[in-house]
């Protein structure tokens, strides 16, 4: 499968476009590591983004369990479902 021009790619999330480009191979593993895709000004970006917002939820929480709680929240996992509130 031919990896598609990241240019024309839409800048929606850092996940989407290492999902597109670096796609699982018939055995569900990746030829390339997802960080051989960060060159230049492709995912440096996203990347940059998603750790200001990772310290950001550290610095505002109380605790481990209390930034995993505020993570699950702000960023939950693919394929996970929500959590309702208690």
């Amino acid at each position: 499968m031919k990896s598609p021009n990241p240019s024309t790619l839409d800048t929606t999330g850092c996940a989407t476009h290492l999902a597109i480009l670096n796609p699982k191979n018939e055995k569900g593993n990746r030829k390339p590591k997802h960080h051989q895709f960060f060159a230049g000004d492709i995912g440096v970006h996203e990347l940059k983004e998603h750790l200001s917002n990772l310290v950001f939820l550290m610095k505002a929480s109380d605790n481990w369990n209390d930034f995993i709680d505020r993570l699950d929240r702000a960023r939950p996992k693919v394929g996970d479902t929500f959590r309702l509130p208690s």
